[in-house]
């Protein structure tokens, strides 16, 4: 049972919630995307009294299905000692705690259940209570065992092709001691066995495919003795091969060399088998890029297709400047070779860098989820999807246009990379441009040029003027209702593949959620603070309805809040919330006395002493009218406690020193100051230094000594 705060008498057990601000709460509560528990830690195995809709949908329970019993009937097969064990801990020790569990849903599954635990104590620090809070973190978990095991694989993969290596290492060995009679056949053999192994060891020794393609050119030039060497990539989307890298050409020349279709180095295949020899350009005058090869000097080529798993990964071409050549059987085969261990390699490293990738998303949207979790503050947690949608997307510029309904406009709220400062001014109506079309369709808006859209004034002027080429907009939606747009900005041409598009929506919806529970969050505060403003409203005008009952007093309990307020602000330093409770409990000090019978109260003479008994019964009426009001509970102190002495001879309980609430104590002080102060039927106001000098001589008896002190000086 909650007790009072000086722990001497029982509370009356609360009224069923009734008042805005409790339904307010429970809705919250009820509407709370994670499962929420309370536990009564004063019965006997600590039985669930309250479970809200989200835990019914987590776990399948309905609330009659587990109101009563104790929540270990949910713990799934494994014993999870350690969690356990700090959920015990944690329920004796009377702390927050929170732990990973495997739980059981009623239809028999498991699912994975991230838990945190708060302790819940009465007015006198006892323990009642313990709320859950519990997230379903099933999916989260199953996408770590996904990326581990892809690790796994890739750990695999190079694991069995180390190993293939070593075996064809054994082979050429063998191979060499075999054919140890054919001098210059083993030389050729040799060489070549030389130059795949010195290019295995480098390519796995790389994992950036940056520096693997530089060392495939480096490693062939060095091992064929070519002066120059280009590494093609199949990009599947054009339907070509891309030169990435090259050795032996300018720079210039590099960045010209000639992008092949597909489809033109499938028919030169077909004709001449798996290499492309061309011993003499000059003699090939239809041969595409003709004048290519003739302004750098390229007098041969041969070129041979990187082939993984029957998908084809690129070319390997090398080139003779200067003079014609002719490549011999021997050297085309190492060619081959090299472009087999080329193409691994490039795999690998496409591997690692799509695992890194991947990891490095998922940790993106993992910190965004924390973000999110950790505040209801909206501003810093969309400077933290902005941050890890910069980085993760790999674009210029990013922004979020936030709704404001009343007016159906998109404003800027935040972005990153923007060159000009005017794009901060951004605002748009609901259909206008393309962030408005994104809102008012719901659907994603793709731009891949800018410069051709018909649009050449205004933001998008702006947008070209920042040099801006490739836009995303994506409508930002949550229950239903849009709330934004996620603005994507880059100054070439962007077309992310199925995963980019996938961790772009990622990003936005949790950017939807993000707003949306901000907003919900300062919609509650408001509503929170304006009831707070009525509550003490409505207990200004029961004080001033009790300084106008009795003429004599009037404005009393004006002035005695105010001066008890500022002593305990400068002469206390209570916090605010403390200050609160003060200045309720000096408005209503007096409230119990409106159990006192006007014949008592409005006395113009001096009382007796049967009429002060009745008169001392105000401060237990107090208790008995404001105790059943939950939120004026903390504010007792005073209303209960003013009229008791430091030496224990005050009523209604005897209290004595420290016993007394601080509050208490000091407003006891205030309220003889302004008593004495004022005008009385039968005396008029003392002056002030016989005042002072009458509290100077009550401290330790009548008053605390110390606060004495602490009032005279301030």
């Amino acid at each position: 049972m909650p007790t009072s705060i000086d722990g001497a008498l029982p509370l009356a057990d609360p009224e069923p919630p009734t008042s805005g601000a409790l339904r307010l709460r429970d809705q919250a509560i009820a509407a709370s995307s994670s499962g929420i528990v309370i536990a009564d830690v004063r019965q006997p195995d600590m039985p669930l009294i309250y479970v809200n809709p989200a835990f019914e949908r987590i776990t399948g329970y309905s609330a009659a299905d587990v109101l009563g019993r104790n929540c270990r009937f949910l713990q799934g097969p494994e014993t999870q000692q350690p969690a356990l064990a700090e959920l015990r801990a944690a329920i004796r020790e009377a702390r927050d705690c929170s732990v990973v569990l495997r739980n059981y849903r009623k239809d028999g599954t498991l699912f994975w259940n991230e838990l945190h635990m708060s302790p819940v104590f009465d007015a006198n620090n006892q323990l009642t209570h313990f709320i859950g809070v519990q997230t379903d973190i099933t999916r989260r978990k199953l996408a770590e065992d996904a990326l581990q095991q892809a690790s796994d694989a890739l750990e695999a993969r190079v694991a069995e092709r180390t190993q293939t290596l070593s075996q064809t290492n054994l082979v050429l060995e063998l191979e060499l001691n075999r054919r140890q009679a054919a001098e210059d056949e083993s030389r050729r053999q040799a060489a070549r066995a030389e130059a795949l192994l010195r290019v295995a060891g480098r390519l796995n020794a790389q994992l950036d495919l940056t520096t693997v393609l530089n060392a495939i050119c480096a490693e062939t030039a060095r091992a064929l003795m070519v002066p120059a060497v280009s590494v093609g990539l199949y990009d599947v989307e054009r339907d070509v091969i891309v030169n990435i890298a090259s050795l032996g050409f300018s720079p210039d020349a590099a960045q010209q060399l000639p992008t092949t279709l597909r489809v033109y180095y499938a028919d030169m295949a077909r004709g001449q088998g798996p290499f492309i020899v061309i011993p003499d350009i000059s003699q090939f005058n239809d041969l595409p890029d003709i004048e290519f090869f003739r302004s750098n000097g390229v007098r041969s080529l041969a070129a041979v297709g990187m082939i993984r798993a029957g998908e084809l990964i690129g070319t390997l071409a090398i080139f003779a400047t200067s003079a014609a050549r002719t490549f011999a059987p021997d050297e085309l085969q190492l060619l081959q070779g090299l472009s087999d261990q080329a193409a691994q390699a490039i795999v690998n490293a496409r591997l690692l860098a799509q695992s890194e990738r991947r990891l490095g998303r998922s940790q993106t949207l993992l910190q965004i989820d924390a973000a999110i979790a950790g505040s209801f503050e909206l501003q810093p947690t969309l400077d933290a999807i902005v941050d890890g949608a910069f980085a993760g997307l790999g674009v210029d510029a990013i922004d979020i246009l936030l709704l404001d309904v009343p007016s159906q406009m998109l404003e800027f709220a935040v972005g990153r990379g923007f060159l000009n400062p005017a794009l901060r001014q951004t605002r748009r109506r609901m259909g206008e441009g393309n962030p408005g079309r994104a809102a008012l369709e719901r659907v994603t808006v793709y731009i891949a040029d800018l410069n051709t859209t018909h649009q050449a004034s205004g933001r998008t002027a702006l947008l070209i003027g920042d040099h801006f080429k490739s836009y995303y907009g994506v409508p930002l939606i949550a229950k239903s209702a849009v709330l934004g747009v996620l603005e994507i900005f880059h100054r070439t041409t962007l077309a992310g593949d199925a995963e980019w598009l996938e961790f772009m929506s990622a990003l936005a919806g949790q950017a939807a959620i993000a707003i949306d529970e901000a907003r919900l969050f300062e919609a509650l505060k408001h509503s929170n603070a304006d009831l707070a403003h009525a509550y003490d409203t409505t207990l200004e005008g029961w004080s001033r309805a009790l300084d106008l009952r009795d003429k004599e007093t009037e404005g009393h309990s004006r002035r005695v809040t105010e001066m008890t307020l500022r002593l305990a602000r400068e002469g206390l330093g209570l916090s605010a919330a403390e200050l609160v409770q003060v200045q309720r409990g000096a408005l209503l000090h007096d409230i119990g006395k409106m159990g006192i019978p006007d014949s008592i109260l409005l006395k113009p003479d001096k009382l007796t002493e049967a009429e002060w008994s009745v008169m001392r019964r105000h401060p237990s009426y107090a208790y008995d009218l404001l105790s059943p009001i939950e939120y004026l509970r903390p504010a007792l102190d005073i209303p209960y406690c003013h009229h008791e002495k430091w030496d224990g001879s005050g009523y209604p309980r005897g209290l004595r020193g420290e016993q007394i609430p601080l509050a208490a104590r000091l407003f006891a002080i205030v309220d003889v100051w302004d008593a004495l102060r004022s005008d009385r039927p039968y005396r008029a106001a003392w002056p002030e230094a016989r005042v002072r000098e009458h509290i100077r001589a009550l401290g330790g008896s009548h008053f605390d000594p110390q606060l004495v002190e602490l009032f005279l000086r301030i």
